[in-house]
């Protein structure tokens, strides 16, 4: 398979094409082919402009005259390795051509070339399997200086409290003002430079550098991945000012393994390991809150064997990602009352807030664990929640070790496993009893209720549906059951992650289904027409979903749950609330090329999904649903 492609672009003069043509189909790419390593060969042709939706395009975008601007013709060489193309390197192939491929190759005009190799790859199975953000390499992010580096603050934030790894690149505006190749030549170098780029950001990650010679590029971007890849997960920065990129190179060496990927998955103590069995064999009401586990899918089934052996009842507490099946019968919903009251022991999993204590919390005496790869979040500046016996490392790891712990005590715990299995399979059923009720007066509603919404999107989702929340879709109208199913709102609550991230789940997964559910705040926060324009020109289909109530619901409910009293509540009158008058938002999607529906009556909500789903699926291209909500 290959990992590494040559591409030269150039032109060619009118006259002798032909001749042109004929040696490197009979004599060059022959040879090229008998090169080892070399596993494929292209050659095409462009038009000489392609006509989009959007305007022409070419394939040469510079102004610089500095830079060969070859773009009629392309030539692809596909190779086991990048390092196949320089074995010979390509001057030293150039010196041992013969005179006939010298002349020939010497015919083309404004010669440019680049090769590309592949750090990871996924796809089939794989993809299916692990789904977004689970293929446990790192997203790489271009930023422009320091204005594209506070444009992508909130972003960087998210991914630094979920444990994105992400590798975030930004220029550097040039320091020589004259006498240096990249030199300042334009106004904006002035006052775009600043005393220390990384400062803005800096507390949310977990390294940053500055390139300062090309000679150790292969070092440093090596660690920048190792970095973002080790645990606890998270956004890497790295600076590259443009006199180290404007440096014409000769050659460039570097190591086909990344030498300080250690990739290193680490398990609980022994000591904490038995001292949380104890408190589990012991528990009379033990409970489980969990919220960004299922980002490794491993660590869903080796909760599910933990909760199932031991009849530990599974609440899903402000949850990023799936974390436990909704059918299994342990599965208490997504809210900790009133359970968390009740319990004699807490289990908190990969939960960085399992409740907020000025609402709700277990008592005093109640000893609490905590299961994650930095059971402290010590990047968090205080977070106070009881830690009598912490489980640091892998929960995969911690889960399996803790069950396996617990094996010679369940003979003696027969009695009150079934008890509590019996007690939470009918609390399991009432609450599916309650949901249904809900669902139905919901869907006599009108202005559409946003549950009506989220039950009729979970109805035609399968296994091979991806959901992607940023407020008002409700987790518990999906019945997620399998991993990688869901993607919740980030807690840093950055808005506008939604739409950028389904369009990142699908080119992570493209086989399955992507339906975003956004808030419209959360929408208009996306920078949606650049969403759209990015999906349309990367053919993503994917289905958004806004939720139009014209107002922000958080702040709203915020005013409401600090001055109940006040004159927002009794007047009915929130300041800075309403988002209207709105746009038509269908017609931003449609304006992109994709498909758009609005939608204001309940009744019609069930086939307006499919019609946008049969776009989504069966014609290739974007949707978005502008539902008319409460």
């Amino acid at each position: 398979m290959d990992r590494g492609i040559w591409a030269i672009w150039y032109n060619l003069p009118e006259e002798n094409r032909e001749e042109y043509f004929d040696w490197l189909h009979e004599v060059h790419l022959p040879t090229a082919l008998e090169r080892p390593g070399i596993l494929w060969a292209a050659h095409y042709q462009s038009e000489e402009k392609i006509s989009r939706k959007f305007g022409e395009v070419r394939l040469s975008r510079t102004e610089d005259s500095g830079v060969p601007a070859g773009d009629r013709f392309i030539l692809l060489l596909g190779g086991e390795t990048a390092h196949t193309f320089f074995n010979p390197t390509p001057s030293e192939l150039k010196e041992k051509q013969t005179p006939e491929a010298n002349e020939m190759l010497g015919r083309r005009i404004g010669e440019r070339s680049n090769i590309f190799a592949e750090e990871s790859r996924m796809d089939g199975p794989e993809a299916a399997r692990r789904g977004p953000g689970m293929t446990g390499e790192p997203a790489a992010v271009f930023t422009h200086v320091t204005v594209g580096t506070a444009n992508s603050a909130a972003g960087i934030m998210n991914a630094s409290r979920m444990g994105i790894p992400m590798i975030v690149l930004a220029g550097r505006t040039p320091i020589f003002e004259k006498d240096a190749v990249g030199a300042r030549n334009r106004r904006i170098h002035w006052p775009q430079e600043s005393f220390d780029q990384a400062s803005m950001i800096r507390e949310y990650l977990k390294w940053d550098y500055e390139l300062r010679d090309f000679a150790q590029l292969n070092t440093v971007v090596d660690r920048a991945i190792a970095l973002a890849k080790s645990s606890p997960q998270g956004p890497v920065y790295l600076t590259l000012p443009r006199e180290q990129l404007a440096v014409r190179q000769d050659s460039i060496r570097y190591t086909a393994q990344n030498r300080f990927d250690t990739n290193i998955s680490v398990c609980a103590g022994p000591e904490n390991i038995l001292k949380a069995g104890e408190l589990i064999a012991s528990a009379k009401r033990p409970l489980v809150l969990a919220s960004h586990m299922g980002r490794n899918p491993k660590a869903v089934g080796e909760l599910v064997k933990l909760a199932e052996d031991w009849a530990l009842p599974v609440v899903e507490s402000f949850p990023f990602s799936m974390n436990f099946p909704a059918d299994n019968p342990l599965h208490l919903g997504f809210s900790v009352d009133p359970y968390l009251e009740k319990a004699d022991l807490v289990i908190a999993v990969e939960a960085d807030v399992p409740w907020i204590p000025s609402l709700t919390g277990p008592g005093e005496d109640v000893p609490v664990i905590q299961i994650a790869r930095d059971p402290l979040f010590s990047a968090y500046p205080i977070r106070g929640f009881p830690l009598d016996v912490a489980l640091a490392g892998d929960p995969v790891l911690s889960l399996a070790a803790l069950r396996k712990n617990l094996e010679e005590s369940k003979a003696t715990q027969t009695k009150n496993v079934l008890e509590r299995k019996a007690k939470y399979q009918k609390i399991h059923e009432e609450m599916a009893e309650q949901t249904r009720e809900l669902e139905k007066k919901a869907s006599e509603q009108n202005p559409i209720n946003m549950y009506w919404v989220s039950h009729c999107l979970g109805e035609v989702a399968d296994e091979d549906t991806i959901f992607l929340s940023e407020y008002d879709l409700k987790a518990e109208q999906l019945h997620l059951c399998h991993p990688g199913s869901y993607f919740g709102s980030p807690s840093v609550s950055g808005l506008g992650w939604g739409f950028g991230a389904a369009i990142g789940a699908k080119l992570g997964a493209p086989e399955k289904t992507v339906i975003c559910g956004l808030g419209d705040g959360a929408y208009l926060f996306s920078n949606p027409i650049a969403c759209h324009m990015a999906a349309a020109a990367h053919n993503v289909p994917i289905l958004v979903v806004v939720f139009n109530n014209g107002r922000w619901n958080s702040v709203g409910a915020a005013v409401g749950e600090l001055a109940p009293d006040g004159w927002a509540v009794s007047n009915n009158d929130y300041v800075l609330v309403d988002l209207k008058p709105a746009p038509n938002y269908e017609r931003i999607s449609e304006d992109c090329g994709g498909y758009g529906e609005r939608v204001e009556d309940p009744s019609e909500l069930p086939a307006a999904i499919q019609r946008a789903l049969h776009e989504v699926r069966v014609n290739g291209r974007q949707a978005l649903l502008n539902v008319i909500c409460a």
